[in-house]
């Protein structure tokens, strides 16, 4: 179910920037991944639960790209300068 659900929120990504899209998609991946091997260790916390959970921590990001065209600019900017988001 978990590669189901990861192959439908990338596919979800069709018409973003290549680059955008790898740098997101590592960077969610690896997130969702250490979610659930530590889950594993953790008492009645299902693994492919918080994988998932960790799967959509983003998942916003693409709403706000297609609400606001510079979006992925304001990104990058903060990432860059380390300025929060929500300062941005």
């Amino acid at each position: 179910m978990c590669v189901v659900v990861a192959v439908a929120l990338r596919a979800s990504m069709a018409g973003m920037s290549p680059a955008f899209i790898e740098t997101f998609w590592n960077k969610t991946a690896a997130l969702a991944l250490a979610a659930g091997l530590i889950a594993r260790r953790q008492y009645a916390i299902s693994p492919d639960t918080a994988y998932t959970y960790a799967l959509f921590h983003d998942a916003g990001i693409r709403l706000m790209m297609r609400r606001y065209p510079d979006y992925e600019k304001v990104l990058n900017d903060c990432h860059t300068t380390g300025r929060l988001i929500i300062e941005a």
